[in-house]
C-alpha cells in the first residue's frame, strides 16, 4: 500500500474531524494549525515516524516546490531592493553569495530577467537531499517561535513538518479538488441519505457519477463543482479541470454526469473562487474604523504575516516574510501614512516606505509583538509624499495600490482589503 493511500483516510479524518467541531462542511474555513493540535493529527506524525525516510521521498517534490518559492522570494527582494541607493551587479552578488549561496554573471543577466525560477534551478539543486533537510530546519527556526505551545509539534517536529506537508497538499485539494480516484463514498452517501437519495440513484449507483439535471446545475464563473438545489448542497468536482467543465457546459443537448468528490461538500451555494488565509486579530478595511485604535493581524499557511496600526492620524502596514534575510538580518517592509477626515471623506496626508532591519532575537519577538523595533540596521526609506490630500474611495485606493506593489504576499493583502474576488 502506498503513502498516500495509507495516509489518505487518516488526512481526510482531520479534516472531517473539524469540519464537524466548527459546525460546518465548508471546507474554505479548515485552519490547518488547528487540525494539527489534534489527536488524528498526532496518529499521522506517529505513521510519518516510523518511516520517516520513505514519506520524505514522497514528499520531496511539495518540499523542493517551497524551497524554490522561498528562493525565488529572497532572489527577488534583492533584486528588486534599492538597499544602497548603488546597486550593481557586484553589489548583488554580493548579497546573493551570503544568502543564496551563488552568483550572476554577465552573460546570464537575460536569462535571470527571462525566468528567475528557471535560473535559481540552474545554480542550486532544490531537489537534494542536503536542500531537502536544510528547509526543514529552517521550518523549525520559524516554528519554535510560532508554535511553541503545540504538544503536537513539540513531540517530534520534523515528523510534525511532514505532517504539515501532507496536510496542506489535501486542503489545496479544495480550490480545484482533483483527487486521487476514489471509490471510497461512505461520507458522501451519508450526507445526501436524508437530504436528497435520488441524487445516489442512477448514474452514481452504477458509475458513481452524478447527474447534471434540473435540480443538479454547474456553478458557473468558479472552480469544478456542482450545486444540488434539493438538499442546498455545493459538490467540489474530482477529475475534471475548470477549463474542461466550462466547455461542456456550453454545449448544448448533452445528458452530462460528473465525478463528484469523496468529501468536499458545502453547505448551501458556494461560489467563492479563492480561498481566505487568516485573520488572527482586528478587522478588515473599513474607513469608518479609522477614528479608532485597532491592531490588525493576518497569517498565511508558511506564518508570513500581514500587521495594520491604526490610531487617530497614523496608518502603518508591515509584512512579515519568513524567509527575506539579509546579512543574518531578518528584513520587513513598512508602509506608513497619516491621514485626515474632511466632510466626512478620508484623505492621506503623508505617506512613506521603509525597509526594517531585526536580529534573530528581534525578529522572534516580533512574530506577536507589534511594538518591538528592529535595530540591526538603521531603517532604509526609499520614498515618502508629503503635505498632500489624496483621497481614498472605493475605486481608488493609494494604500492598496503601492502595498500591492511593494508588498510580496498579495493572498493576505487582498483579503484585509476585501479584494478577494467572488464570482457569481
Amino acid at each position: 500500500m502506498s503513502v498516500t493511500e495509507k495516509t489518505e483516510k487518516v488526512l481526510k479524518q482531520i479534516i472531517v474531524n473539524q469540519m464537524n467541531e466548527i459546525g460546518d462542511l465548508n471546507p474554505f474555513l479548515l485552519d490547518k494549525y488547528e487540525c494539527s493540535k489534534s489527536t488524528a493529527f498526532k496518529i499521522l506524525m506517529s505513521e510519518i515516524s516510523k518511516n520517516f525516510i520513505l514519506f520524505t521521498e514522497h514528499l520531496a517534490e511539495s518540499i523542493s516546490a517551497d524551497i524554490l518559492d522561498n528562493m525565488a522570494q529572497t532572489f527577488s527582494f534583492i533584486l528588486n531592493a534599492d538597499l544602497s541607493n548603488q546597486l550593481s551587479l557586484c553589489v548583488i552578488n554580493k548579497h546573493l553569495k551570503k544568502c543564496l549561496g551563488f552568483t550572476i554573471l554577465n552573460n546570464e543577466i537575460e536569462m535571470v530577467k527571462k525566468s528567475p525560477k528557471s535560473f535559481i534551478q540552474s545554480k542550486v539543486d532544490i531537489e537534494s537531499s542536503e536542500a531537502i533537510q536544510g528547509r526543514l530546519d529552517e521550518l523549525i527556526n520559524v516554528f519554535d517561535a510560532t508554535l511553541h505551545q503545540n504538544p503536537n509539534y513539540l513531540s517530534n517536529k520534523k515528523a510534525f513538518i511532514l505532517a504539515l506537508y501532507l496536510l496542506e497538499n489535501e486542503i489545496k485539494k479544495l480550490d480545484n479538488p482533483i483527487e486521487e480516484i476514489s471509490n471510497d463514498y461512505s461520507y458522501f452517501e451519508n450526507h445526501f441519505k436524508s437530504k436528497n437519495a435520488s441524487l445516489l440513484k442512477e448514474q452514481f449507483s452504477k458509475y458513481k457519477l452524478v447527474e447534471i439535471n434540473d435540480d443538479v446545475r454547474i456553478v458557473k464563473n468558479a472552480s469544478a463543482r456542482i450545486y444540488d438545489s434539493k438538499s442546498d448542497t455545493t459538490i467540489f468536482l474530482c477529475g475534471v479541470e475548470d477549463y474542461l467543465l466550462d466547455y461542456l457546459s456550453r454545449i448544448n443537448d448533452i445528458n452530462l454526469s460528473l465525478k463528484p468528490s469523496t468529501l468536499y461538500l458545502v453547505n448551501g451555494q458556494y461560489n467563492k473562487s479563492l480561498i481566505l488565509e487568516h485573520l488572527e486579530i482586528g478587522e478588515y478595511f473599513d474607513s469608518i474604523n479609522f477614528k479608532k485604535k485597532s491592531l490588525t493581524k493576518l497569517y498565511s499557511h508558511m506564518y508570513d504575516t500581514f500587521w495594520v496600526k491604526i490610531d487617530k492620524s497614523n496608518i502603518t502596514f508591515e509584512e512579515i516574510i519568513q524567509n527575506s534575510q539579509l546579512n543574518k538580518s531578518h528584513i520587513t517592509q513598512v508602509v506608513h501614512s497619516e491621514y485626515e477626515y474632511s466632510n466626512n471623506k478620508l484623505f492621506i496626508t503623508h505617506l512613506d516606505h521603509e525597509f526594517i532591519f531585526y536580529t534573530p532575537e528581534e525578529f522572534k519577538a516580533r512574530q506577536s509583538n507589534p511594538y518591538q523595533k528592529g535595530s540591526a540596521k538603521k531603517r532604509i526609506k526609499t520614498f515618502k509624499i508629503d503635505d498632500s490630500k489624496i483621497p481614498i474611495t472605493e475605486d481608488d485606493n493609494i494604500l492598496f495600490m503601492i502595498l500591492k506593489i511593494k508588498f510580496k504576499n498579495h493572498k493576505l493583502l487582498e483579503e484585509y482589503f476585501d479584494k478577494v474576488e467572488e464570482l457569481n
